[in-house]
């Protein structure tokens, strides 16, 4: 029996009400009243209308049969094992607490959701390539102070900080070499993995909702089954293999979509036919058939609805949307004709619609757009990373011409200027890749060259200076792809995998047998296929399937048997996978 409300399983539960939300429990079925006629004999059947796109939907339905859009709460999620262990899941982030001190752990965060989240989640809808349908190919997880791997025989190793119980070893104490935690397993984020059967497994600490905390501390330190059928995972939503859209945890925006306010243990649908999801507190999806909605978190307008309400189900946006790119407290989207269209706060100037003005509706702003990034600049002032709100959006057009427009106080335009800018400017020409870190831009044109500009406080434009540039600066020739660090380190894999690095080196994340930082680039070490980083530690895989790691080690993140900063490489593991993306 499942909870009327939230859909929580209550096989176990002999209580009156749901420990979830609170609802009754009915402990039998309740026999339908017998209907009493109206005088003049039977009327019509009740007429209700969903809220989206205003048709005439059945009384009681649940989905919009026209739309698509949630009518009423969700139905239950499908029953997993009986018992507790159907209900479990982790809000905490990978390995959380513990660092090195909170201004560095908050840099860190902010850098990762505009590096990861804002210009690699770009995608085409129905992307995916990796190891099966629609599956990105995510073999290697960093959390705050933990690594996670896969190997090529699919078993899930995990190192370093296990305070909050983020390894899912079964224990809460730190390791600082690998130790294995699940087989049979293709996809890692964090502290959640999903098996060849499409199972989502999650474990550690989560005492943000209740229906976690019924569970013990042992329970919580290894893998549970949260969720079968699920195609792809990011954060609190998945993506089922049949294209449904489930979230759990807080939902004080109204970011679930679930029709209501209040925080989720379990998963609870909230739509069908989705390709991909985007966002936090704001959250949009893009339906099989490229239609754009959004709900949730409404500051600014940043749901595109017109209005500036919190949403609690998800409302129409616009259609034909190929791309969604969140920028600050604005969104980006590209439709597929490669329209960039644009709403949200505009501050800066960052939508590029001429004007400084808030929108809460999509702006067209320019044509033939391949790409989009965006980017923050921030700085250090008496041992606090301070931002500015100021915003740069890079837009790639389809002929290799990078423009820019948006916050310019550092010259991360790259126009010649400090001026902020609310109109696109033309920047650069024959551009294959641009890649932003903060307000440190860097551009790789189509001969394999590296550019970079903006903000240069630890030489990490590595133009052999400090001094801030407000034009492209040559780099160095042959650069294949660029990786950041969050503490403004800067990595460049070159087409013949030789992995190069400058910029910040506090902990030894350079790799060069120095703490020293730099500003030209350093050669680190040969024959590399993938390189990730995260806050003062780098993870290298050479074409061997050996896994190399250094930098920041104080919880053992290296996973090299030591709890000592490494500023050279050291050999961790053998036969991991290599990452196709």
């Amino acid at each position: 029996m499942f909870c009327s409300d939230c859909g929580y399983n209550l096989i176990n539960e002999s209580g009156g009400f749901c420990p979830n939300c609170g609802t009754v429990i009915e402990t039998a079925p309740r026999p339908a009243p017998a209907p009493v006629p109206p005088m003049g004999g039977p009327g019509p059947a009740p007429m209700v209308f969903c809220i989206h796109c205003g048709s005439t939907v059945e009384a009681g339905s649940v989905f919009c049969g026209e739309c698509g859009g949630t009518i009423t709460a969700p139905v239950p999620p499908k029953p997993g094992p009986i018992g507790k262990k159907t209900v479990k899941q982790s809000f905490k982030r990978a390995g959380g607490g513990g660092g090195k001190g909170l201004k560095i752990g908050a840099l860190v965060g902010l850098i990762a959701v505009f590096v990861v989240v804002v210009i690699l989640i770009i995608s085409r809808v129905g992307g995916g390539g990796g190891r099966g349908p629609g599956f990105a190919d995510n073999t290697i997880a960093m959390g705050w102070n933990a690594t996670y791997v896969i190997n090529q025989a699919n078993e899930l190793w995990a190192w370093g900080n296990n305070t909050s119980a983020q390894l899912g070893d079964g224990t809460r104490t730190n390791r600082n070499i690998p130790v294995r935690i699940m087989s049979d397993i293709v996809h890692v984020q964090g502290t959640a993995a999903i098996d060849a059967e499409r199972n989502l497994w999650v474990w550690g600490d989560n005492t943000g909702l209740d229906a976690f905390e019924r569970l013990n501390e042992a329970e919580r330190a290894i893998p549970q089954l949260h969720m079968e059928n699920v195609r792809t995972h990011l954060g609190n939503m998945v993506i089922t293999t049949e294209g449904e859209l489930w979230g759990w945890g807080a939902n004080y925006d109204g970011q679930l979509g679930d029709g209501s306010f209040t925080n989720r243990g379990i998963p609870v649908r909230i739509r069908d036919d989705v390709a991909s999801v985007f966002g936090w507190r704001t959250r949009h999806l893009i339906t099989t058939e490229g239609v754009l909605w959004g709900w949730g978190y409404n500051e600014s307008g940043l749901i595109g609805d017109g209005s500036f309400t919190n949403r609690n189900v998800p409302v129409r946006i616009m259609d034909e949307v190929a791309a969604v790119v969140p920028s600050g407290f604005g969104v980006m989207a590209i439709t597929g004709d490669n329209t960039l269209w644009a709403w949200g706060q505009n501050d800066s100037g960052q939508l590029g619609d001429g004007t400084f003005t808030e929108r809460n509706m999509p702006i067209r702003v320019m044509d033939n757009v391949a790409s989009v990034s965006t980017g923050f600049h921030q700085f250090f002032c008496e041992d606090e990373w301070v931002w500015e709100s100021h915003v740069s959006v890079y837009a790639l057009a389809t002929d290799g011409t990078l423009w820019a427009w948006g916050g310019n106080g550092v010259g991360q335009l790259g126009d010649g200027s400090f001026t902020n800018r609310n109109t696109p400017i033309r920047l650069k020409e024959n551009v294959a890749s641009v890649s932003v870190m903060g307000g440190s831009v860097f551009a790789i044109t189509r001969d394999n060259v590296l550019w970079a500009w903006g903000n240069n406080e630890f030489g990490q434009l590595g133009d052999g200076s400090f001094t801030n540039r407000n034009t492209p600066v040559r780099v160095r020739e042959g650069v294949a792809s660029v990786r950041f660090g969050g503490s403004w380190s800067v990595y460049a894999l070159t087409t013949g995998h030789e992995l190069w690095g400058w910029g910040s080196n506090s902990s030894g994340q350079l790799g060069d047998g120095s703490f020293t930082d730099r500003n030209t680039p350093v050669r680190i070490m040969d024959d590399v296929a993938v390189v990730r980083a995260l806050s003062e530690r780098v993870i290298a895989i050479t074409r061997d399937a050996v896994l190399w790691a250094w930098g920041d080690n104080e919880m053992g993140q290296l996973g090299d048997g030591t709890m000592t900063n490494r500023n050279t490489p050291v050999r961790i593991m053998t036969d991991v996978i290599i990452p196709s993306n």
